[in-house]
């Protein structure tokens, strides 16, 4: 892309020019409001951005008691910030890409690209006039699991919908050597399964990076020694990708698709 067309581009996105507020109706009879697109993009083109105010991880923290329903706002919209704050959209009904809800094969991205104190959202595949734009969250289920709640359910329309918006995770309590009490975290097989076939029929990458950030966290849980920990090893972790990769080209998925054919291949040139 010409430079001038890249800065045009950019600064379209930031306005949000190519997206709208739209709305959809769930089997339930519930509206789930969205983001629309009202021009085509192709992959990699801008196309909407997030922006709103900063707020620390202090400041979040303290807003539990002091302002909850500020609390709220900031967990359901907030978005981490490269120096570990998070960016939310003090107006939730302005439009702006704060609007995209998750799909378990999304078309676009929050990209890491910050403009102007804004997030901008790529799109990852062509995305129609019309259609809805949908981002992975990438929520790995470590609130949920501690907090003994059940995962969000998914309410997206890829082809393969994984159920949940983060990962289903199992928590178990386990005694220490010093007669404490330690919350384990454990991601199931079946899970990881279900994660990897998503992505092999959504020709999606997301999945497997839910998967991996999981255990990165997990990782950095464990070595500081909180109260939290997760089970975590490098090989045991790879072997269960290996195994759903297996499982996946066992089942036949990915045929007939010339992206998802391409996926598996890819997951099954890293993997096994």
């Amino acid at each position: 892309m010409k430079p001038w067309t890249e800065k045009k581009a950019v600064l379209s996105a930031l306005a949000n020019e190519g997206v709208r507020v739209g709305e959809r109706i769930l089997p339930s009879g519930e509206r789930l409001r969205g983001l629309y697109t009202t021009r085509d993009f192709a992959p990699g083109d801008w196309v909407a951005s997030f922006s709103g105010r900063v707020i620390s991880r202090a400041e979040l923290f303290a807003l539990h008691d002091a302002d909850p329903a500020l609390f709220a706002l900031v967990n359901e919209y907030g978005v981490a910030t490269k120096d570990g704050g998070h960016l939310y959209p003090p107006d939730p009904s302005a439009l702006g890409g704060h609007l995209a809800n998750h799909a378990c094969g999304p078309n676009a991205t929050m990209s890491g690209r910050w403009e102007r104190g804004a997030l901008l959202l790529q799109a990852e595949r062509p995305i129609s006039a019309g259609e809805e734009v949908t981002v992975h969250y990438h929520w790995t289920g470590v609130k949920a699991a501690t907090e003994g709640r059940a995962p969000t359910p998914c309410a997206c329309q890829s082809a393969r919908c994984c159920g949940t918006i983060e990962l289903a995770l199992e928590a178990h309590e386990e005694k220490d050597a010093d007669g404490g009490v330690t919350l384990a975290l454990f991601l199931p097989p079946e899970e990881v399964e279900n994660r990897i076939a998503a992505d092999v029929v959504n020709a999606a990458r997301a999945n497997e990076a839910t998967i991996l950030q999981y255990a990165r966290n997990a990782h950095l849980m464990f070595s500081r020694g909180e109260a939290r920990r997760a089970s975590w090893a490098d090989e045991a972790l790879l072997g269960r990708i290996a195994d759903a990769v297996r499982a996946a080209a066992a089942a036949g998925l990915g045929r007939g698709a010339a992206r998802s054919h391409a996926r598996l291949a890819e997951l099954v040139g890293r993997y096994l």
